[in-house]
């Protein structure tokens, strides 16, 4: 089985990535692992899973944006945009808005931890997290 797995857009879309490594490498899974935070993200992850089986988690970022709660860090800068305006921008997106809020139902995240068996096979037991080490 072929998995790619990826997070951390942070603001960038998945276009390049489909180009230079989906296209190519044509993988039985894409899993994206969270931190998503941008409108055009978000809309680029939903257009992936139209295409690609995938597996989409959410990170600390969609959790905080969508609930307004403070986060920073230094892809947030780079974005040039802090908390609050990703906030009203992802509010302000019904389609963007919507899968984020079910990304993070406690139902789905339920789901995603029993993958459909005919999509990913029962021969392989992983673990999909999205976790950094710096604390």
């Amino acid at each position: 089985m072929k998995l790619v797995a990826v997070s951390d857009a942070h603001g960038e879309t998945f276009e390049n990535l489909e180009k230079q490594v989906l296209n190519n490498y044509k993988p039985d899974v894409v899993a994206v692992l969270g931190d998503y935070d941008q409108v055009k993200t978000i809309r680029s992850v939903i257009d992936l899973t139209k295409k690609y089986n995938t597996i989409v988690l959410p990170g600390n970022h969609e959790h905080a944006v969508f609930h307004a709660l403070p986060i920073s860090s230094g892809n947030m800068m780079r974005q040039g945009k802090d908390y609050l305006q990703l906030h009203d921008e992802l509010h302000a997106n019904p389609t963007a808005r919507e899968y984020v809020r079910n990304l993070l139902s406690p139902e789905n995240l339920m789901k995603s931890l029993n993958l459909d068996e005919q999509k990913f096979g029962t021969q392989y037991r992983t673990l999909f997290v999205h976790a950094g080490l710096d604390g």
